[in-house]
C-alpha cells in the first residue's frame, strides 16, 4: 500500500488562514506540525499535534486539523515500525476528526486505509466508498478500496477500481502492481506480466514485483525469463534469500538444466535446513542428476510425519507410503489459502518422481490432473502439459504392459523395457538410495559394446548425430531414449585435442526423409539438439 500525506499537510496550511490572530500559538504549533509531517518525521509531527490541542484556545476548524494530522502522522508511524496499536490510535484521532468535520473527505480516506490495515475490510469499503462520493477523482482512494475488495475475494469489482486509478493517475505504479497481482491470480498470466512490467519502468528496485513477475513466467513456461526475474530479486534483497534461491533453481529445474538448478537448490537448504520443500526440490534434482538421494530427508523416520502434508510427502519420496496417501493428508488439511496450490505442487512431485523412476505410465496419469486443469494457475502446471506430451509420446511407442508385470507404483525399481542397452544399462545401475559409484571399465565396456558393435560401413545411407559426451552414463542415458523411440542406435568413439568423447549416432536411414523424419522426433527429447542429416 502507497499513499500520500501531502494533501492532509496542504489542507492545514488553508485552515491556518481562517485562525484569529489571538491564536498564534496554536496556528504555530499546527504548522511545525504541518511542516513535520512533509518532512516525514512522525514523532515531531505527533507531538506538534498534540501541543496545537492543549495551548491556548484552539477553534473548531484547528482542534479539526490537529485530529487529522494526528491520524495521518500515527498512521505512517505505524506502518513503520509495524504497530497494530499505533494504527488503531490513528483511526481513534480519524473518529475525532470526523465527529467535528462530517464531510471531512480525505480523513475518511485516512481511516479507510488503516481500518485495510487491521484486516477489517467491510469498514475500510464503507469509509472509502463515502471519500470516493465525495471526491471521485481521489485515485488513492479508489485504489485502496480495490485492495480491500481483492483482499474480500472481489475480484472483478476490484480489477475495476484499480483500471480506474489508473486512468486517473496513469503514471502511479502502485495500481499496476495491484492488478498486476489479481491477474496473476486469476491465471491471467500474460495480462500480469504486462503490469508488472510497466511498474517496473515507473518503480525499480521493489524486490516482490519480480518474484511476482517469474512466477507468472513459469507459469507461462518462460523459464528462462523467470530465472532472470528471480535473479533481480536476490541481487535486490541483500543478506540470506533462500526462497528467492529456491525460485530460481526450480525455474532452472522446470528448463531442464539441472546441472544449474541443483547449485541454487542446495544452497536454500544450507541457508533453510528446516524447510521441507527445498528438500522436495532437491531430492528431484538429485534423481535427474543420478546423484545419491540417501539422507535427504534424515529427520523424517518413523510414522508421526505422516500427519502433515510436508511429512507424508518426504515419506512418499522414500518410499514409504503410497501416493495416494499423500493426497488424502492433503484433503484433511483445514481449509485455508494456498491449499490449492499445495496440492498442485503435490501432484507435480509425485508425477516427477515418476518419471524419474521411469514409471511413464503413473508420471502420466498425474501429471494430466494438472494438465487437465485449465484453471490451474500455478508455476508448474504448463511444466505439466509439456511433460503430458512427451509422456504420450513414450507410451505411443511401447507396447502396453501385461497388469502382473509390477506393482501399480513401485516405489525405487527403474525398468527398462527396450533393445539390449536398455536392459544392460537397468543391470548397471543400482538402487538410487545407495552411494553411486563409478561404473568399473568392465561394467562400462558391457554398456556400450552392443550399441558400438551395430556400427558399421552404410555406403549411401543417411544418418544425423544426437550429441556428443565425455561420461559414459550420458551418452549410455542418451542411447536408451532414442532406442526407446524405435530407432537404431550406434556410438563412436573419438579423440578430440587429446580428449575422449562418445559420439551419438542414429541411423542408418534409406532415405533422406526418413531421416529427417526421425530427426524431427528426436528434436522432442529435452535437452538434445541433433545435427543435419549426413550421408555416408
Amino acid at each position: 500500500m502507497r499513499h500520500s500525506f501531502k494533501s492532509v499537510a496542504v489542507l492545514t496550511g488553508l485552515l491556518l488562514l481562517a485562525v484569529p490572530a489571538w491564536a498564534d500559538e496554536v496556528e504555530e504549533a499546527l504548522r511545525a506540525g504541518s511542516q513535520a509531517l512533509l518532512g516525514k518525521d512522525m514523532d515531531r509531527a505527533i507531538d506538534h499535534f498534540r501541543r496545537a490541542m492543549t495551548v491556548g484556545r484552539p477553534n473548531r476548524v484547528q482542534m479539526v486539523t490537529a485530529h487529522s494530522g494526528l491520524c495521518a502522522s500515527r498512521y505512517k508511524k505505524s506502518m513503520i515500525n509495524k504497530d497494530s496499536a499505533l494504527t488503531q490510535k490513528a483511526v481513534t484521532d480519524c473518529d475525532a476528526a470526523i465527529r467535528l468535520k462530517s464531510d471531512y473527505q480525505s480523513v475518511y480516506r485516512m481511516r479507510g486505509i488503516a481500518y485495510l490495515t487491521l484486516g477489517n475490510l467491510e469498514r475500510a469499503i464503507e469509509d472509502l466508498n463515502i471519500a470516493v462520493a465525495l471526491e471521485p477523482d481521489d485515485y488513492l482512494a479508489v485504489q485502496n478500496r480495490g485492495l480491500a475488495k481483492a483482499k474480500l475475494g472481489y475480484s472483478q469489482s476490484a480489477i475495476f477500481d484499480f483500471d480506474r486509478s489508473i486512468q486517473l493517475k496513469p503514471n502511479h505504479p502502485w495500481g499496476y502492481y495491484n492488478r498486476g497481482r489479481l491477474h496473476a491470480a486469476s491465471s491471467q498470466h500474460q495480462k500480469a506480466l504486462d503490469d508488472f512490467d510497466t511498474f517496473i519502468r515507473f518503480k525499480q528496485g521493489f524486490e516482490p514485483v519480480y518474484l511476482h513477475r517469474g512466477v507468472s513466467q513459469m507459469s507461462l513456461g518462460q523459464y528462462q525469463e523467470a530465472a532472470e526475474s528471480f535473479n533481480e530479486a536476490i541481487h535486490l534483497r541483500k543478506g540470506k534469500n533462500p526462497q528467492g534461491l529456491l525460485r530460481r533453481g526450480s525455474a532452472l529445474y522446470l528448463a531442464g538444466r539441472y546441472g544449474e538448478a541443483i547449485q541454487d537448490i542446495e544452497r536454500a537448504v544450507d541457508l533453510d535446513p528446516d524447510t521441507l520443500e527445498y528438500r522436495f526440490w532437491l531430492h528431484l534434482v538429485r534423481g535427474r542428476l543420478n546423484q545419491s538421494i540417501r539422507n535427504i530427508f534424515p529427520e523424517a523416520r518413523g510414522e508421526s510425519d505422516t500427519q502433515t502434508w510436508p511429512g507424508v510427502m518426504a515419506a512418499h519420496l522414500t518410499g514409504r507410503v503410497e501416493a495416494h496417501t499423500v493426497m488424502n493428508v492433503i484433503d484433511r488439511m483445514p481449509k485455508k489459502p494456498g491449499q490449492e496450490e499445495t496440492k498442485s505442487l503435490a501432484t507435480y512431485l509425485i508425477g516427477e518422481w515418476a518419471d524419474i523412476q521411469d514409471q511413464t505410465r503413473v508420471a502420466r496419469k498425474w501429471m494430466n490432473i494438472l494438465a487437465k486443469d485449465t484453471k490451474n494457475s500455478s508455476p508448474w502446471s504448463h511444466s505439466a502439459r509439456m511433460q503430458v506430451k512427451r509422456l504420450d509420446r513414450l507410451l505411443a511407442l511401447r507396447p502396453k504392459e501385461p497388469r502382473t508385470a509390477r506393482p501399480a507404483e513401485e516405489p525405487f525399481s527403474i525398468v527398462r523395457k527396450s533393445a539390449e542397452p536398455r536392459e544392460q544399462n537397468r543391470e548397471r545401475r543400482r538402487s538410487w538410495y545407495d552411494e553411486r559409484e563409478p561404473a568399473r571399465p568392465a561394467e562400462r565396456a558391457r554398456s556400450v559394446e552392443p550399441a558400438r558393435s551395430r556400427q558399421a560401413s552404410h555406403t549411401g545411407m543417411y544418418v544425423f548425430k544426437v550429441a556428443s559426451f565425455q561420461d559414459i552414463d550420458n551418452a549410455d542415458k542418451a542411447l536408451v531414449e532414442v532406442t526407446d523411440m524405435g530407432y537404431e542406435v550406434y556410438l563412436q568413439e573419438v579423440m578430440v585435442k587429446g580428449d575422449r568423447y562418445l559420439r551419438v549416432w542414429v541411423g542408418p536411414f534409406s532415405s533422406m526423409r526418413e531421416a529427417n523424419a526421425a530427426r524431427n522426433r528426436v528434436k522432442t527429447l529435452p535437452g538434445y539438439h541433433p545435427t543435419k542429416v549426413l550421408r555416408r
